[in-house]
């Protein structure tokens, strides 16, 4: 997942006269087919498109994690966690585009910045206009950047409406109401929407840095050592596979007992089960043929059970019939207690939380 910055919406005062954004009213449709409206703004200087938090919880749709860096005026920058897809629908042509948005809190300021009085400007009869309320200041819900920008615009017709008024340009949406007008003794805000991506060795410097652990400076001991026996025994073996040593704690394996015997004692629970299904029986050999073949697991050398300490580890089968590919799977109990009432598990330490907060991470899963 590569990050990216993004320089977004500023700010300034000028006096006596308003510009008009090119706004348009849209549809937007979910995974579902469910339909809804939405404002939009058309900005040929943004390189993403943009959809409100709130507009978005509104649509059944998958939510991507991402880890975008979004840099505002005076350099200050908000993260954007989070990116759907939705399709874009005219209202009054056949034009639809299924595209990628990011997601905000809140796209940009509410456009116009003021509300302006349009009594009297010379707007054609019978024309569409792409947001019928285009004068009236009110919320953005999303942001359609440089992607398709020039696809709306495509027939090129204008409409100048007079000196010091905006202009009409025919789009798919409809009619875009934009352009400079005149408001006597009046202060209005100037808005500016500018999105750009970095260079690509600089996405992945930034995928490579989000890709590290946190420092350990916010570990516990436990959590630093854990970290620290990891990353001097992780190692690559010749066939590529990456293998890695047990953290265990200090004189931990001291603690550990007999474990033969509960583990035989669950051995055979298990395979009086599986001579009661042979479907299973055949399933649950196959998948411990296939550990060994793989080299996860080798035959004890029992010449050697008096000289060498082992831990047995009871294992049996958990059958999950809805899945497409493996029914059957082998779980090895760390938990089950030795003859001294420690597990393997108990031995071990327990390393850092390092991925991030589950309401973070969790995706839209509901049905439609």
């Amino acid at each position: 997942m590569a990050a990216s910055k993004i320089s977004l919406v500023g700010t300034a005062h000028r006096q006596s006269s308003q510009v008009l954004l090119a706004t348009a009213v849209v549809i937007v449709e979910d995974d579902c087919g469910n339909q809804f409206p939405a404002r939009a703004l058309l900005d040929s200087g943004s390189e993403s498109n943009f959809i409100a938090e709130r507009l978005s919880q509104r649509l059944r749709v998958e939510r991507d994690k991402v880890d975008i860096s979004i840099l505002g005026i005076g350099q200050r920058t908000s993260k954007v966690k989070q990116r759907i897809k939705a399709t874009v629908l005219s209202r009054v042509s056949d034009f639809s585009r299924t595209m990628s948005f990011l997601v905000l809190p809140k796209v940009t300021v509410n456009l116009p910045t003021v509300t302006i009085n349009s009594i009297g400007w010379p707007i054609p009869k019978g024309i569409e206009l792409a947001d019928p309320t285009f004068m009236v200041s009110q919320v953005i819900d999303i942001v359609l950047g440089i992607e398709s920008f020039f696809e709306y615009f495509e027939t090129g017709q204008k409409i100048t409406l007079g000196e010091r008024l905006p202009s009409l340009n025919e789009s798919v949406f409809g009619w875009v109401v934009c352009g400079g007008s005149s408001l006597p003794e009046q202060t209005s805000n100037i808005v500016c929407n500018v999105s750009s991506t970095q260079r690509l060795e600089d996405l992945l410097t930034r995928f490579w840095s989000c890709e590290e652990l946190e420092s350990s400076r916010n570990y516990s001991p436990e959590e630093a050592r854990c970290e620290q026996l990891f990353k001097t025994s992780v190692q690559r073996e010749a066939d590529g596979r990456y293998t890695v040593s047990l953290p265990k704690k200090d004189g931990g394996l001291k603690l550990l007992n007999d474990s033969r015997d509960i583990a035989l004692r669950r051995l055979q629970g298990t395979e009086r089960r599986l001579e009661r299904d042979a479907t299973l029986r055949q399933q649950y050999e196959a998948f411990m043929s296939e550990y060994l073949e793989l080299g996860h697991m080798q035959k004890v050398d029992t010449s050697v059970r008096e000289t060498v300490k082992r831990c047995y580890l009871p294992h049996h089968p958990v059958l999950k019939e809805a899945s497409t590919t493996t029914k059957v799977r082998v779980v090895f109990d760390a938990s089950c207690k030795t003859a001294s009432g420690v597990a393997v598990n108990d031995v071990l330490l327990v390393g850092p939380v390092i991925q991030e907060d589950l309401r973070s991470i969790e995706t839209n899963n509901d049905g439609c």
